[in-house]
């Protein structure tokens, strides 16, 4: 039997035959070159953050740290299996600082080195930076309370500015024992283009300051707040005369008579424009005639919240002119009881009040007589309740001029409700 011979010419012109000829051929050619290639790999892995373990070492006797700003981070290249490195994440790699060196604070020349964390499988080959410049220090805290300063601050003529106040009362400051022992104060700076013309809430820096005022920075140490709120109160200024008044004046009794003397006639506060405006004088209190003897009568200088005293006085004297005074003793047996509530009977025990001293011009004085003088009880103020009881009564004489009586003096009254 004659054997048939294979006919390449009409197998390469076959479409089928040619496709897995083609397949066959390229399946042979990726074998060749998988079977003679390495399939070893090289990768970098950039970030890795370095690690500082202080355990065990001269870093934790001393209560020391690395003084960082930021996370210390290096480049790590590795090779290994393709399939391996291909899959090799930052946290896969330890990347630790030698410590062994580190004795006391201060800046050194740490040695980085890296391995396979996990055990993974693949090989370090190089650290860039191989060696970093840190620096080692205590970490300490301290709290220091806040000043405000404004000089800075202008304001318009005829204002001065108030008691401030800034909500940031404390700051707390955490870093290096070396930067944070420069720092003697923290002051809230506040600044305002062109100043202020009202009442303002001013936003400050908080800035830290060394024994001579110069500002401490520092960018490892942490603040606990950055800046403040400053409300600057500004407050108008006006000259006002000193006044003082009187109490329980006898009827008729000429004020305008008596000479006195304030150690201070007028006085510059500073308020709000709101209420300062409308005032017109300063009272600084009243003297009581019962009280009055000839002596002096001294006044705190009281200003309502939120005003300042601009002069620096803290009370007021009030001086009298006792040149044509004189003064001398009587009984007073005229009592008079008024405005009697409805419904009650109320009658004096009391007949006579002794040793009453009286004030008052000489001339005066010379023409007065005992019956001159009254005793009077106003009940108009008063709960009364049947029985007896001691109630004050006001001296005086009536229209006599310059005249007034010195001292407290009370009478003893019975009262009976109506009808019992």
């Amino acid at each position: 039997m004659k054997k048939s011979k294979v006919n390449f010419k009409v197998l390469f012109e076959n479409d089928n035959f040619l496709w897995l000829f083609s397949f066959l051929f390229a399946f042979m050619l990726w074998f060749m070159v998988v079977s003679t290639i390495n399939t070893s790999a090289d990768r970098t892995i950039a970030e890795v953050p370095v690690t500082f373990n202080t355990a065990g070492t001269s870093l934790e006797a001393l209560g020391l740290d690395a003084v960082l700003s930021e996370p210390l981070t290096a480049r790590v290249d590795i090779s290994g299996e393709r399939s391996v490195v291909a899959d090799v994440q930052r946290e896969d790699i330890l990347l630790t600082a030698d410590l062994t060196g580190v004795t006391a604070a201060g800046e050194y020349s740490i040695r980085l080195s890296a391995a396979d964390r996990l055990g993974r499988g693949f090989d370090v080959t190089g650290v860039h930076p191989r060696e970093v410049k840190v620096r080692f220090d205590r970490t300490v805290t301290k709290t220091f309370p806040v000043t405000v300063d404004l000089s800075r601050l202008t304001y318009p003529d005829g204002y001065v500015i108030g008691d401030e106040y800034v909500n940031v009362q404390n700051i707390t400051i955490s870093g290096p024992e070396s930067d944070v022992s420069r720092v003697v104060s923290c002051v809230a700076r506040a600044q305002k283009a062109g100043g202020i013309t009202k009442t303002e809430v001013l936003d400050a820096p908080l800035l830290l300051l060394d024994a001579d005022g110069n500002e401490v920075t520092g960018e490892y140490m942490e603040l606990s707040s950055q800046s403040a709120a400053i409300t600057v109160p500004l407050l108008k200024t006006k000259r006002l005369p000193i006044t003082v008044g009187f109490l329980n004046v006898p009827d008729g009794f000429p004020l305008k008579e008596l000479k006195y003397r304030l150690s201070k006639e007028d006085i510059l506060i500073a308020g709000p424009e709101s209420s300062i405006s409308s005032m017109t004088e300063l009272n600084v209190g009243y003297i009581d005639f019962r009280d009055m003897d000839g002596g002096d009568f001294n006044f705190n200088l009281t200003l309502p919240a939120g005003y300042m005293n601009l002069e620096g006085d803290e009370s007021i004297t009030v001086s009298f002119d006792t040149t044509g005074l004189d003064s001398e003793v009587h009984t007073v047996t005229n009592i008079r009881l008024v405005n009697v509530p409805a419904g009650y009977e109320v009658s004096p025990i009391t007949t006579s009040i002794r040793n009453v001293r009286v004030y008052g011009s000489a001339d005066e004085l010379a023409a007065l007589t005992a019956a001159d003088l009254v005793a009077e009880v106003d009940l108009s103020s008063g709960d009364l309740s049947a029985g007896s009881s001691s109630v004050i009564a006001n001296l005086y004489a009536p229209n006599r001029g310059l005249v007034w009586c010195s001292g407290t003096y009370r009478v003893q009254i019975s009262v009976k409700e109506k009808g019992n």
